[in-house]
């Protein structure tokens, strides 16, 4: 369900190759959370770096939605990064797995072709 890749970058040099490998994927819906920065923000601290990178890709979600709205929870993929251990370690959910979590087998095309650029863009950033 997961797609997991480990790289020798820090969250932060993760998060800007991510952007902009994303990007070099004519993508522009890009949103970052830096999830460690939010909860300090608050007064919580958090040893551990944590970054979610937010990525819509709107021919793919306007087909997804025209077939079923109810897939809208699950716009748009995001792909985390966070430090655990002294390793950086990029993850998302496999948007075609999760189809049948949604019981919407009718998006298997679309959500193929979402999971190969994202899992695309992952990789490129890990091995950069």
């Amino acid at each position: 369900m997961m797609v997991t890749l480990i790289t020798e970058k820090t969250v932060s040099e993760a998060a800007v190759a991510l952007k902009s490998a994303v990007q070099a994927d004519h993508c522009d819906g890009i949103k970052i959370r830096n999830i460690t920065e939010a909860i300090a923000a608050k007064g919580v601290k958090c040893a551990r770096g944590c970054v979610i990178i937010e990525v819509c890709r709107p021919q793919q979600a306007k087909k997804a939605l025209d077939q079923d709205t109810s897939v809208s929870s699950a716009l748009a993929c995001r792909i985390t990064i966070y430090e655990e251990g002294g390793t950086t370690t990029l993850s998302t959910l496999n948007p075609t797995a999760l189809l049948a979590v949604l019981n919407a087998l009718q998006l298997e095309r679309t959500t193929k072709d979402v999971r190969n650029k994202t899992v695309r863009s992952a990789k490129e950033t890990a091995s950069r």
